[in-house]
């Protein structure tokens, strides 16, 4: 039976790791995790499930995402965000994908949850992911603030029943907050992008 690696990347955390952490109790060979310096109980919380608990700066989503990809031990891979958990649905479908592990990528559908509702029509939903994969197939690319896992060409992939939960934004206040974090990290990466552009240029 494959082995699973399970990889999340965190910082002050708290308040739904311990969720995120028990839906996918059961699945997992190995629970990584890499902190950027939690200065809350999220590394509490963690070793109660025995994850491997890593400290890194930050170097934004996608490279952060991609450190973690080298520390696992498998190259079978469930890479969740720590505001995330399986539903149980999705919690059977993976382990039926352990029993036989067809493609190198599997996607599946995110139910997001908004202000005390779960979101079904517009963008959100089904807002599909692909969070199980074989990490010799790809590799997490495009903006270090809207990362995605991209599989390389001829890469096979499926899709699994059941939905990812999602609990990005609890209140228009922290919606909020969230749009400045991210507007600030998307600035950052233009100013690098540039700054790169520009030292080729005087080549």
């Amino acid at each position: 039976m494959p082995k699973i690696s399970a990889v999340i990347i965190t910082y002050n955390e708290e308040m739904f790791i311990d969720k995120c952490l028990a839906s996918i109790d059961g699945i997992a060979d190995e629970l990584l995790v890499v902190d950027s310096f939690s200065t809350d109980s999220t590394e509490e919380i963690c070793k109660k499930y025995n994850a491997r608990f890593i400290k890194h700066e930050f170097e934004g989503y996608r490279d952060q995402k991609n450190f973690v990809l080298k520390l696992a031990t498998y190259k079978n891979i469930l890479s969740l965000d720590a505001d995330e958990a399986l539903s149980n649905e999705l919690k059977e479908s993976i382990l039926a994908v352990k029993d036989k592990w067809e493609y190198n990528g599997y996607l599946f559908n995110r139910r997001n949850y908004y202000c005390g509702k779960w979101i079904r029509h517009l963008q959100w939903y089904p807002d599909r992911q692909l969070r199980l994969f074989n990490s010799d197939y790809g590799k997490w690319g495009d903006l270090n603030l809207h990362e995605r896992f991209k599989m390389s060409n001829g890469a096979k992939v499926g899709k699994l029943k059941g939905d990812l939960l999602h609990w990005p934004f609890l209140s228009q206040k922290d919606l909020v907050d969230k749009m400045n974090k991210f507007s600030l990290i998307g600035a950052e990466e233009f100013h690098t992008a540039r700054k790169k552009y520009l030292n080729w240029a005087l080549y």
